[in-house]
């Protein structure tokens, strides 16, 4: 017997050191691949705005916005230090892989306790092999703020409904679900998810005293917010940016990027061409996720009693998250354009459900350890497999550095002098126009702003640096005229007009 337990524990001391540097070396060519890979405009555009708010332009008065202005307020202490500059956006994406780091931690914590070990340690590196989450799960976006506020939200929820004399772990519950709803409304199914279940679960045990709790977090939270933009004297524009604007703006875009896009063999996501593992993996995700799903509720995830009175063990967390995994996916048939940061909300829970899905799959055999062992080894050789792609694709990834924008923005910048005004505008200098950098020029913005050209002669601006074909088309015919009256494109760079 002691000869047996010394052979286990040896057996989990290799096992744990196997784990943990298989675990690192995926780590670390995730985060070469956060780091290193070549910036998206949005990220520009979101480090502009940061300089912006430190110059003291307003979001959503003075400029278009259709974000909270938090991820700025995250980033500001690196522009300051940096100035805008390169080297701020490349700090920026440090303080980034900081937060994708925490998210992990707190997934950890949370899938741990509402599940078990087993199916925490399996998500973390199913997690990190999700080719999406990796190409974007780092990038300068406010969506990855928003998903470190919604993991410590549940995370908190998950004591605070076992413990229901609680009043601070409801209230701190309410204050993190505002501000994950004031952060973007991409998680916006994810939360109705909760708000459902929660609703329900409160009137079924009437516990209308932590339903109260709750709600004063969250108007608290809600009241703050909002009554900063009162004060300041822009709340209807902010209303407007942040709640209105975003299912609109999304709308409008003339060429939509369809759902299922990001699916196609692409060596950008991806890292590497053709038919890789971790396409194929990217593939049976969310098929994997929704069985798992399934797995988690019946037969033995969720007994009809726990449905009825979840408050005994982590059943009704289960349920939110399982709620939350088929709304979150669901809404996305009706998004008009699926962005690559549409998925952030989503493919947490698919990772999540998948690591569910194997573990239970393997218990199922527990009869038989011939044929566990032997579905063991097969899903072994297939997540090596993967594991094994999913490195090389980021370490591909982190050597694709050769960036248009950065040399774009360089050109620019030796044209236009700091601190200068610029049309169209350029990041990290004066705007004198609403829609930024980076941003979709809808037509119902320039119903809404007045016309270019006016802005443009106020400003005597000697040239307009930036100004493509495409950008050109979207202005009204007056700006046009003004344009082509006002300036003639240089021979050598399309992009550039100088006034006659």
């Amino acid at each position: 017997m002691t000869s047996f337990l010394k052979d286990k524990k040896v057996l989990i001391f290799i096992f744990a050191v196997v784990y943990l540097l298989a675990l690192v070396i995926l780590l670390r060519s995730a985060v070469l691949s956060g780091y290193f890979y070549r910036l998206n405009a949005d990220e520009v555009y979101h480090s502009n705005l940061v300089y912006l708010m430190l110059k003291g332009f307003r979001p959503y008065a003075d400029f278009y916005s259709t974000y909270s202005p938090f991820l700025q307020l995250y980033l500001m202490p690196v522009f300051i230090i940096f100035g805008a500059t390169l080297k701020a956006i490349t700090a920026s994406r440090i303080m980034m892989i900081l937060l994708y780091l925490l998210q992990i931690f707190l997934w950890f914590l949370l899938v741990k306790r509402v599940f078990e070990k087993k199916v925490a340690l399996l998500f973390v590196p199913l997690f990190l092999m999700d080719p999406f989450v990796v190409f974007v799960g780092m990038q300068i976006r406010p969506e990855n703020l928003m998903m470190v506020f919604y993991a410590l939200f549940l995370l908190i929820f998950s004591y605070a409904y076992q413990n229901a004399k609680s009043k601070k772990l409801y209230f701190l519950s309410g204050i993190l679900y505002a501000l994950t709803f004031l952060m973007n409304l991409k998680i916006l199914p994810s939360l109705t998810a909760f708000g459902i279940v929660f609703i329900i679960y409160i009137f079924r045990n009437k516990l209308f005293r932590q339903l109260l709790t709750f709600t004063n977090g969250f108007c608290l939270t809600f009241f703050i917010f909002l009554g900063y933009f009162l004060f300041a004297g822009y709340l209807p524009e902010m209303f407007q940016g942040l709640f209105i604007d975003p299912i609109t703006l999304n709308n409008s875009i003339p060429n939509a990027t369809w759902l299922g896009y990001f699916y196609f063999q692409n060596p950008v996501i991806f890292g590497i061409d053709g038919k890789s593992m971790n396409w194929i993996y990217a593939w049976l995700l969310p098929v994997l996720a929704f069985a798992g799903g399934y797995s988690t509720l019946y037969p033995q995830g969720v007994t009809k009693s726990q449905l009825a009175h979840p408050e005994g063990d982590q059943s009704l967390m289960k349920i939110i998250l399982f709620t939350s995994l088929f709304l979150q996916w669901f809404s996305m048939l009706f998004i008009n354009s699926v962005f690559i940061q549409y998925y952030i909300p989503l493919n947490w829970l698919y990772s999540l459900f998948t690591a569910y899905f194997a573990v239970h799959l393997i218990s199922q055999f527990n009869e038989s350890k011939l044929l566990q062992k032997a579905v063991t080894a097969v899903l072994l050789i297939f997540f090596v497999l993967i594991y094994r792609a999913s490195i090389q694709g980021n370490i591909a990834r982190s050597k694709m550095t050769d960036d248009p924008i950065v040399k774009e923005m360089n050109e620019f910048w030796k044209l236009v002098p700091e601190d200068s005004p610029a049309f169209p505008n350029i990041p990290f200098r004066k705007p004198i126009y609403p829609i930024l950098w980076g941003s979709t020029f809808a037509p119902y913005m320039r119903e809404r702003y007045a016309s270019v050209y006016k802005v443009i002669e106020k400003n005597k601006l000697p040239m307009l640096v930036g100004l493509s074909d495409e950008y050109f088309s979207f202005l009204d015919l007056d700006s046009q005229q003004y344009i082509q009256n006002n300036y003639q494109r240089d021979d050598s760079d399309k992009r550039i007009w100088k006034r006659k």
